[in-house]
């Protein structure tokens, strides 16, 4: 019973995290990053190096993984305009509907570019892209994912 009120309080404080990510998503943008995870690593600080290279261009970063700690968090947060999907990345039917919802709002840009690193969401929304979007995928290492 504990598990499934804790399950419910989860779901409920991402709804409220959605009026974020919606706005966010109604921006004019070029530049999309997907990371896995904001935790102190390697591959987190090259991310990290990378945002800040196209800082100037206001570029947007979706972490869509667990990260065990807030690590680069603050350094994500001041390179980008950096959020946290939490259960959005993960649920069933969340990442459903958001998965729908990002594909619109990039599609809808001029020359929009997709840079991401070991995120199952963003693999899961490469179908969804049209023609004229530019992903690149940054192949860190090599894994069972």
């Amino acid at each position: 019973m504990i598990k499934i009120i804790k399950k419910i309080g989860k779901d409920i404080k991402a709804l409220f995290r959605y009026p974020k990510i919606s706005a966010v998503l109604s921006k004019k943008n070029q530049l999309y990053f997907f990371s896995y995870s904001w935790s102190f690593g390697g591959g987190e600080r090259v991310f990290v190096d990378m945002l800040n290279a196209f800082k100037d261009k206001s570029p947007i970063c979706f972490v869509t993984g667990i990260s065990v700690t807030d690590g680069f968090k603050d350094e994500f947060k001041r390179a980008s305009e950096a959020i946290n999907l939490d259960r959005w990345a993960k649920k069933k039917i969340l990442k459903r509907f958001l998965l729908k919802k990002m594909a619109h709002a990039i599609n809808a840009q001029e020359a929009p570019t997709i840079v991401g690193w070991s995120s199952e969401f963003m693999y899961e929304l490469i179908p969804l892209m049209a023609q004229h979007v530019t992903v690149i995928d940054i192949t860190h290492n090599f894994t069972d994912n």
